[in-house]
């Protein structure tokens, strides 16, 4: 499904027009071929003044429209009203006091859907003959061919920023689906509208974590925490994709300049156990209180423990024998405890979470009690696995005798397991591929300078090994993350990478997991029915903020590449992109007629469209696109500079018309205000030219107030002694000169400096 033209005017419930921040009505065109205008009940069609060649933008992209505007212009509400207006239509919700037109196409097949609010009107279209399929909210509406073509498309929708438009409709989206259910929430991936916003991943992201019900206190920090969790997680998940990552090498090897990451660094905090209550923590005589880590796997802690020891005491100066039974213990030590805390989560619901800690509590009493011998052991972490599943097993009975979730947490229970065995499995392998970036001693040893959390690296070409521990990983931590991962990109390379991870989670398995690597897009209905879709529309509002200019500059050409690899045609059939921006970078990659101006009116605050073509975009050198009025109607100056630059000019200006009015007898000279004139000229405007990039406006205020500073000077300083001693008048001053006389003397100077200047005289 494309979108080819859309009208939309606002009306209150009461049938009075309205002002929508900003926009009273717009209409814009989407499509390739042809160009429709309403008006006055008509609706024209048009032949497009130039068309574009077919796949024009790649394979299988429809379209790439622009939204160019400044902030507060109305970019980011017209993409909401789009989103709305199809969302409204996909779930059979219409709210018709707002007069729509809307033009769609599916397989050629072009469609006008006519909303006209509260008043009873009709459309009529005009201009070229072209077959429309015409459907109307008077008529049977949507019917049955209208839904099945919304219901195999996907929305999806992009952005940087952070705003509260975005959170309250992620919010709501979350709600509507969640219906106060976890069980029944449909993920956001599979929506109509994939939200993959910053406020949309926030809110997706904090209801996937575990922990959620947790964050109630303070939750905003929380929800940061567990953004940057989820989004590194993606990341790597995605670039350990085997054909993921060949992918960017391909783009690479062509030419974009996309983020091919090395080498990702791994970072492992130590397991918190802070499980229980402090009036449940077990404690030992003298009242020292037992860290519940120690309790649960009493040998290795023993090991640990001694090898510290051995550190501090500097028996054991080298710790890299040590190195992977460290890093095994931490993670199993980590496994545990998230098995732990899906253990609490779903007990908390039957309200048994305490019956089970009191469990917990006897096992570790009886674990206090034993013998152990300090040794880093399979066995020991295994135990306190079927402890947990074996109580669970138990305790978590609901009033009818049923097992809360018991295949869920078998589930969970069996993968802890197979990771811990994996560990022990693969210790010599894991000391081939993870390298670590500091001493083990640097985390055995609190007290030591610079102490830090365990950090190893692994390179990206060991993806097919490391991909097999990611998915071990990842069915243990889900969704409790306690491995950090960053790739050292930089900034614009780390928002591309965001970019094609985001685009790439739509998918709910890997590629490389796919066997003929075919991976579908769903939307997943009201009845739970899984729609495969054949086309996507993407939203991008400020799509290229947060990049450095040369990466604005390349944001079009990487994008469109990209697209046609992470969403091929045996994905879906076409995609559309419609993207806003700010940025006149940008649009040196789009044709002009697909570049729709939004101008804000300062007077009356209501934003027009400035219709297309204004000046030939594509291709065009940024100079000339920045010249336009549109983008910067007060020149092309920074705003500070140019304040600055003003004061220097109106402040010479205003030099110039007092040595105007001396040298005409307007006034009488004031010798202390030429000499504040020249403390202006060499105090506050020199030292600002000098700041000034070389040209025109730099070599002209210098010598505006080098000439203005000389005849200051000439005007100020003390009237020549002549060898005439036997006068007997007084010296006078150039302040008692009349004006005749400074002219003359003036004229004395001027002759005098053009002789020295020929060699004359020196």
């Amino acid at each position: 499904m494309r979108i080819l033209y859309v009208y939309m005017e606002f009306y209150n419930p009461d049938g009075k027009p309205a002002l929508h921040r900003g926009l009273t009505h717009f209409q814009m065109n989407f499509g390739t071929k042809e160009y429709f205008r309403y008006k006055d009940g008509k609706l024209e069609v048009l032949d497009a003044n130039i068309a574009l060649p077919e796949r024009f933008w790649g394979e299988n992209i429809y379209n790439v429209t622009a939204l160019a505007g400044d902030n507060g212009s109305g970019k980011s509400t017209i993409m909401n009203c789009l989103m709305g207006l199809l969302g409204e239509i996909y779930d059979k919700e219409i709210i018709d006091f707002n007069k729509t037109i809307l033009v769609l196409e599916e397989k050629e097949k072009p469609v006008v859907l006519f909303m006209p609010g509260r008043k009873s009107e009709q459309l009529e279209i005009t201009g070229k003959k072209m077959e429309l399929y015409m459907i109307s909210t008077y008529d049977k509406f949507p019917n049955t061919w209208m839904l099945e073509v919304i219901s195999k498309t996907k929305l999806i929708y992009l952005t940087n920023t952070i705003n509260e438009g975005d959170f309250q409709r992620a919010q709501l989206e979350d709600t509507r689906n969640n219906q106060s259910s976890r069980d029944r929430m449909v993920h956001v991936r599979n929506r109509f509208l994939y939200d993959c916003s910053t406020c949309g991943m926030m809110v997706s992201d904090y209801r996937n974590d575990v922990d959620w019900k947790s964050y109630q206190d303070g939750y905003g920090d929380k929800w940061l925490e567990v953004f940057f969790s989820y989004e590194k997680y993606k990341q790597v998940k995605y670039v350990f994709d085997k054909k993921q990552y060949a992918i960017l090498k391909r783009l690479r090897n062509k030419g974009y300049h996309v983020p091919v990451p090395e080498k990702l660094t791994i970072t492992i905090y130590p397991a918190n156990f802070s499980l229980l209550s402090k009036s449940q923590i077990v404690s030992v005589e003298g009242g020292k209180v037992i860290e519940t880590k120690e309790l649960m796997a009493p040998g290795a802690a023993l090991q640990v423990k001694k090898w510290k020891e051995q550190v501090e005491s500097h028996k054991m100066r080298d710790t890299s024998t040590i190195s992977i039974d460290v890093l095994v213990y931490e993670l199993c030590c980590n496994c545990i405890q998230s098995l732990y805390r899906n253990i609490m989560h779903v007990l908390e619901k039957s309200q048994k979470e305490n019956e089970f800690i009191n469990y917990f509590m006897n096992y570790l009493n009886r674990k206090k009690l034993e013998k152990v011998e300090a040794k880093i052991a399979e066995d020991e972490f295994l135990e306190i696995i079927n402890m947990f599943i074996e109580t669970y097993r138990i305790i978590a009975v609901d009033r009818e005798g049923k097992n809360v979730k018991k295949d869920d947490l078998q589930w969970m229970g069996e993968c802890s397991r197979t990771f811990i065995q994996y560990l022990f499995r693969e210790k010599e392998e894991l000391s081939k591929h993870f390298q670590m970036i500091k001493p083990v001693e640097y985390y055995l040893i609190p007290s030591m300078p610079h102490n830090s959390p365990l950090k190893f690296s692994i390179l990206a070409k060991d993806a097919e090994w490391f991909s097999d521990f990611l998915q071990k990983y990842r069915y243990i931590c889900n969704p409790h993350y306690f491995l950090d991962f960053n790739w050292g990109l930089s900034s614009g390379e780390d928002n591309l990478l965001r970019l094609f991870t985001s685009l790439y989670y739509i998918f709910e398995k890997d590629y490389a997991n796919e066997k003929n690597g075919d991976c579908k897009i769903y939307n997943i209905d009201a009845k739970g029915n899984r729609i495969a879709c054949e086309s996507v529309i993407l939203f991008m509002d400020e799509a290229d903020l947060t990049y450095h200019p040369e990466w604005q500059r390349r944001f079009v050409s990487i994008l469109t590449a990209f697209i046609q690899e992470i969403y091929p045609k045996e994905c879906c059939r076409e995609v559309q992109i419609i993207l806003s921006t700010h940025s006149p970078l940008l649009l040196g990659d789009m044709p002009s007629r697909n570049v729709i101006y939004l101008k804000k009116d300062e007077k009356t605050g209501i934003t027009q469209t400035d219709g297309r073509g204004r000046i030939e975009t594509f291709g065009q050198n940024i100079h000339l696109i920045l010249r336009d009025s549109f983008f910067l109607s007060d020149g092309t100056i920074g705003e500070f500079a140019g304040k600055k630059i003003q004061n220097v000019v109106d402040g010479l200006e205003e030099i110039r018309r007092v040595l105007e009015d001396w040298q005409t007898a307007k006034c009488q000279f004031d010798f202390s205000e030429g000499k504040e004139c020249i403390s202006k000229i060499k105090e506050e405007f020199e030292p600002v030219i000098s700041l000034l990039a070389e040209g025109i406006i730099k070599s002209k205020l210098m010598e505006l107030a080098s000439d203005y500073t000389r005849q200051l000077e000439i005007l100020t300083m003390p009237r020549p002694q002549y060898k005439d001693f036997s006068s007997k008048e007084p010296k006078r001053q150039y302040a008692d000169f009349t004006s005749e006389e400074l002219k003359e003397e003036l004229e004395r100077i001027s002759r005098e400096l053009n002789r020295r200047g020929k060699g004359e005289w020196e």
